[in-house]
């Protein structure tokens, strides 16, 4: 590799392109060390930690790695390195970092070698200072990894066809052994490696063309052992239980999130398109090189796209790191040659701009590092310092929390919420305000929506909140506290003449006066399967992406039988249904039914899990499911 000169030599040397490589080599050092001490592990890596303990390698592959999904690649890394250099976060993400800074690296020289060293600083400056690859490289799955292992076989191939007689079987065993490493890193990366080799072959010179095919044989006796688990990790199918499947918006998002969501750098790119054309710095444009790159992201962008809305959803961010760098190449693979001072101008801007919005826009170091496994036991223990007679209240992933519970020493005095009903949440909850002042809920963002309306039926003031990368805290209160604002956006209706103008599926005749309690009832008999019914348009309600909405009932059962009655929610577009939740009122129960017991139940959409086009509309309508039965269904207010 063409590298600058050594540290000793550098002081008395002029500006060239050499120190503006070290500069952004240093830059790239420090953005993936800044509190690199402090790096918690993520669900992922907890996940890849729990599947190391085994006392051989066979017990590893079978039990460890066929369960996960993944090649065995980076598990068999993770397994040796922890049994050499132990199970902390420092020592396991460490090989991480060394490969995230060497793919900085490889993208020069890539970039040198196929345009020229501008555009090889520039794209290295962009790919050192993006959270994309910042993040990625302090994480220990086989993200950063992979591209390394992607950018490490397309230099060698680059080698083989622009010099394919000079070191032609050095070259290519190593472009051999990395595309195997690509296939034992992830299935994506293999198939970038695929596509990356398929090319070399049209790309490479003729005469060594039969040489080059026997590469690629030695890279596929390298895989053989894999096989064996390839093809039952292929029987699994995709992610659809946690991840949706993309649309149309997928590649434009994924584009801007590459230029940390900002517009700023889109901006400084039109800049230097603008500068270059006025100053002439614009050369002829290698449309050969253009359609190879083109190719090589795009491809595996379409392939997992149409697998993900054909069949399983397998496209994700993550899964593109393998092959972004080459959009990056072609947006500044129209520039000549520039000056070292030209460079240094630029390049520090291209830093400059990545690194203030990676800062202040992403605020990276200030929410990226922090877990919110462990931020949820900090805030309970603050909270419980600061209020008397609280509870708390956990939902999170309890083999992690004990991590945390051992390592830090937090107090483990709280209940998780790991109720199997509804019903025994509320029964839990009518517990706990008779001696409880307060509550502490702390959340994962897995968490069922329904907890915090259903919380807040026993604590309804919401006096604090915390929200992290992937879940939150609160601190309710019994009392009328001074409290949080909070948006209503469904007012509460009693069943009038005039409120049944607003619904649907009412009838006066099914309006019953209570004697009792005062005011009027809906009663739906045995018959009336489909309830009252509202509509309200999203637009209406003036919704945050990020919102709920909460519907609560009082409704009670007028006989013994059990209550079948389910509350339904859709979010509809014309004809179309995108969301639709269903909420049984036998499951929010405390204890078993009682006739003639008004109860409280609840029912709620996470706007931010839901997909919908503008204009859609919500729907709450009452479910009488269990219509055959000998029941009378009665509701109070909605």
């Amino acid at each position: 590799m063409n590298y600058p000169l050594p540290f000793s030599t550098l002081y008395s040397m002029k500006l060239t392109n050499r120190l503006v490589f070290f500069l952004i080599l240093i830059v790239s050092v420090v953005l993936r060390t800044i509190q690199y001490a402090k790096v918690k592990f993520t669900h992922d890596e907890f996940s890849a930690l729990s599947r190391l303990h085994f006392t051989n390698l066979s017990d590893l592959i079978e039990y460890g790695v066929k369960v996960d999904g993944h090649p065995a690649g980076v598990h068999v890394l993770l397994y040796y390195w922890a049994k050499c250099f132990g199970y902390s976060e420092m020592s396991l993400k460490f090989s991480f970092l060394i490969m995230g800074i060497l793919a900085v690296v490889l993208t020069y020289e890539i970039g040198r070698r196929w345009f020229n060293q501008t555009v090889g600083l520039y794209s290295m400056a962009f790919v050192a200072s993006i959270q994309f690859t910042i993040a990625y490289s302090v994480i220990a799955r086989p993200y950063i990894s992979g591209l390394f292992t992607c950018l490490l076989t397309v230099f060698f191939l680059t080698k083989l066809i622009q010099h394919p007689s000079k070191n032609f079987w050095r070259n290519g065993l190593l472009m051999s052994v990395s595309i195997a490493l690509c296939a034992y890193n992830h299935h994506f990366s293999l198939l970038f490696a695929a596509i990356v080799g398929i090319t070399g072959l049209i790309l490479i010179d003729k005469q060594f063309r039969l040489r080059y095919l026997s590469l690629g044989l030695i890279a596929i006796v390298l895989y053989l052992p894999a096989l064996p688990v390839f093809f039952h990790q292929l029987s699994m199918g995709g992610v659809e239980q946690w991840l949706s499947k993309p649309d149309y918006t997928f590649l434009g998002n994924f584009l801007f999130y590459l230029m940390n969501c900002s517009g700023y750098m889109l901006i400084l790119l039109a800049l230097l398109l603008i500068w270059a054309i006025g100053f002439k710095k614009i050369q002829s444009i290698n449309w050969k090189t253009y359609a190879v790159f083109f190719c090589w992201f795009i491809i595996p962008f379409f392939i997992g796209y149409y697998y993900s809305i054909y069949r399983l959803a397998v496209l994700q961010y993550s899964v593109l790191i393998f092959n972004f760098t080459f959009i990056i190449f072609l947006v500044f693979g129209y520039l000549k040659e520039l000056t070292p001072r030209q460079n240094l101008i630029w390049v520090l801007l291209i830093l400059m701009v990545n690194i203030y919005t990676l800062v202040f826009i992403r605020k990276h170091y200030a929410f990226y590092h922090r877990s919110i496994y462990q931020e949820l036991l900090v805030d309970k223990e603050e909270a419980n310092k600061k209020y008397e007679h609280i509870t708390s209240l956990i939902f999170s992933h309890e083999r992690i929390t004990q991590h945390y519970l051992k390592q830090d020493k937090y107090s483990s005095a709280f209940q998780w919420d790991n109720f199997s009903s509804i019903g025994e949440l509320k029964g839990y909850l009518q517990q706990q305000v008779e001696k409880s002042d307060y509550l502490f809920f702390g959340a994962i963002s897995q968490v069922n929506p329904t907890h915090i309306p259903i919380i807040q039926l026993y604590y309804p003031y919401l006096i604090e909140e915390k929200n992290y990368f992937d879940g939150s805290t609160y601190v309710f209160s019994k009392n009328a506290v001074q409290s949080l604002a909070a948006k209503q956006f469904i007012k509460t209706n009693t069943f009038d003449e005039i409120s049944l103008k607003e619904w649907k599926n009412c009838e006066k005749s099914s309006i019953v006066i209570d004697s009792i309690n005062g005011g009027n009832n809906y009663r739906m008999n045995r018959a009336q399967e489909w309830g009252p019914k509202i509509s309200i348009a999203l637009s209406q309600m003036r919704l945050d992406p990020n919102d709920f909405i909460d519907v609560t009932i009082k409704a009670r059962s007028l006989s013994q039988d059990t209550m079948e009655a389910q509350m339904i929610m859709e979010i509809r577009h014309g004809d179309s249904l995108y969301v639709w939740v269903g909420a049984a009122v036998n499951e929010q129960l405390i204890g078993t039914h009682t006739e003639m017991q008004w109860n409280t139940f609840v029912s709620s959409v996470k706007l931010s899990d839901a997909k919908y086009p503008k204009g859609s509309t919500f729907t709450f309508y009452i479910w009488n499911k269990g219509k055959e039965e000998e029941t009378e269904f009665e509701l109070k207010e909605v």
